[in-house]
C-alpha cells in the first residue's frame, strides 16, 4: 500500500472525539505515509413532534441546542486537527451532516473508497459508529487509543486463531506487516485450539514474504479475551496488534465477538481490525 487513503472520522455528538485519539491517529498516518481525509461529523436533528403541545417548544429548543452544539464542537476540532497535523500527515478536512442515526452507515459507505479507516476509539461512542465502520466499510480499521502512548510501528503482533477473520487481518495488514522491523504470532492456548499445522503455514507464508516472526502462546485465564491481548502485545513491546473482527448483524444491530467489543470499548494501543 503506497500512500494509502485514509478516511479518519472525527464525532461531535453526543460526545466529541478526543483529542489525544485524535493525535494518535494522526500519528499513526504518518508512521504509514498516508494522506488523511478527516471527515467531520454534525448531527441533523429533524423536527420533533411532542405528543404533549405543551412541551413542543421545550423539545424543538432541545433539538436546536444539539445541533448548535455539534456545530459547535466541528469548528473547535477543525481548528485543533489542522494545528495537529502541521508535522504531517497530509490533511484535507470537510463536513459531514446526518440525521442521527444515519451517522453509522453514511460513513461506513463513505469509507469503502478509501484503502483504510484509522478510527479514533471512544468508549463514549452511543451511536455505535464504530462498530458500523468496522463492520460496513469492507476494509480494514485501525482503532486508535484515547490515551496518550508512543506511536510505533515497527513491531507488529498477529493474534492468530486460523480463523477467517484472522486471515484477512493478516492479508490486509500485509502492508504494514511488510514495513515492521519485528513481527511477532501470539496464540492464545486456553482459548481455541490452533492446529500446529495452521500455525506453522502463517510463520512460512511471511517466511515466504521474507518477514521473520517470531510464534509465541499466551494463556488468557479468567481475562476478556481483548483485554488480554492487547497487555501480552504492550508487555512484548509491540506498537500494534493485528486481530480479526467478529460478529454479525441482527436486525442491524451489531453483536460483537467478545474480543472485538473489548478491544472497541478499552482500547489500549493501536489496533488493526477485518472483519
Amino acid at each position: 500500500m503506497i500512500d494509502p487513503l485514509i478516511l479518519l472520522p472525527v464525532l461531535t455528538y453526543p460526545d466529541a472525539s478526543q483529542t489525544p485519539a485524535l493525535c494518535n491517529a494522526l500519528a499513526i498516518a504518518r508512521a504509514l505515509d498516508g494522506r488523511v481525509s478527516a471527515i467531520i461529523h454534525e448531527v441533523d436533528i429533524p423536527p420533533v413532534r411532542s405528543l404533549i403541545p405543551m412541551l413542543g417548544d421545550h423539545v424543538e429548543a432541545m433539538a436546536l441546542q444539539a445541533e448548535l452544539s455539534s456545530r459547535s464542537s466541528g469548528d473547535r476540532l477543525l481548528l485543533r486537527l489542522h494545528d495537529m497535523a502541521k508535522a504531517g500527515p497530509p490533511l484535507q478536512v470537510s463536513t459531514l451532516e446526518t440525521r442521527i442515526e444515519q451517522a453509522g452507515d453514511t460513513i461506513a459507505a463513505l469509507a469503502r473508497i478509501y484503502d483504510l479507516v484509522v478510527m479514533p476509539s471512544d468508549e463514549r461512542d452511543e451511536l455505535g459508529i464504530g462498530a458500523a465502520v468496522l463492520f460496513g466499510s469492507g476494509g480494514p480499521v485501525i482503532l486508535a487509543p484515547a490515551i496518550d502512548v508512543s506511536i510505533n510501528l515497527d513491531h507488529v503482533m498477529i493474534a492468530w486463531d486460523g480463523s477467517r477473520a484472522a486471515a484477512r487481518a493478516v492479508r490486509d495488514a500485509s502492508d504494514i506487516v511488510a514495513r515492521a522491523k519485528s513481527v511477532s504470532i501470539v496464540s492464545i492456548i486456553d482459548d481455541k485450539l490452533v492446529e500446529r499445522a495452521c500455525l506453522s503455514g502463517l510463520t512460512e507464508l511471511l517466511a515466504h514474504r521474507g518477514i521473520a516472526a517470531k510464534q509465541l502462546e499466551a494463556s488468557r485465564g479468567k481475562t476478556p479475551i481483548g483485554e488480554m491481548l492487547q497487555d501480552f502485545a504492550i508487555s512484548r513491546g509491540a506498537g500494534i496488534l493485528v486481530m480479526g473482527a467478529y460478529g454479525h448483524s441482527r436486525l442491524r444491530e451489531f453483536v460483537l465477538g467478545g474480543a472485538t467489543r473489548d478491544v472497541i470499548r478499552d482500547t489500549r494501543l493501536p489496533v488493526f481490525m477485518s472483519h
